[in-house]
């Protein structure tokens, strides 16, 4: 959209996002958005953030507000990553699509938390898993 803007195949006054941090989490990026989109003339709204009519003062408030949403983004990342590094060291399945000549099944829950599952060979699958190894190593 950015590109189309600035080439000027498309010509719109405004682009409103629900967020700021919809448009995007990274500072550099946009600041040269923003700044490609004024010279442009086309202005960015947030339905959630009020920013000062001011542009002096909206310049500092999404900067602050785009620092602290990026730095909450990344905290937020990394916990994701360790959470999920976790679950798959303890032998749980952490999504995605279930390989050729498995299945997904339940683990026995005993804490009362969020469900888990595992991965157990599916036996069926596995015959042709082993035939195309075969086949391969010969």
């Amino acid at each position: 959209m950015l590109k189309l803007i600035d080439t000027k195949l498309i010509d719109i006054d405004c682009i409103t996002v629900y967020d700021a941090t919809r448009f995007t989490l990274n500072e550099a990026i946009k600041y040269n958005a923003e700044n490609m989109l004024q010279r442009n003339g086309v202005a960015l709204y947030s339905l959630l953030d009020s920013i000062p009519e001011d542009t002096d003062d909206a310049f500092i408030m999404k900067g602050v507000n785009s620092l602290f949403a990026e730095g909450f983004s990344r905290k937020n990342s990394k916990k994701s990553a360790l959470k999920l590094n976790d679950a798959a060291r303890q032998g749980f399945l952490t999504g995605g699509t279930v390989p050729f000549g498995y299945q997904s099944v339940p683990v026995p829950n005993t804490t009362g938390e969020k469900q888990r599952r595992t991965l157990q060979i599916y036996p069926y699958n596995a015959k042709i898993v082993k035939n195309i190894f075969f086949i391969f190593v010969r």
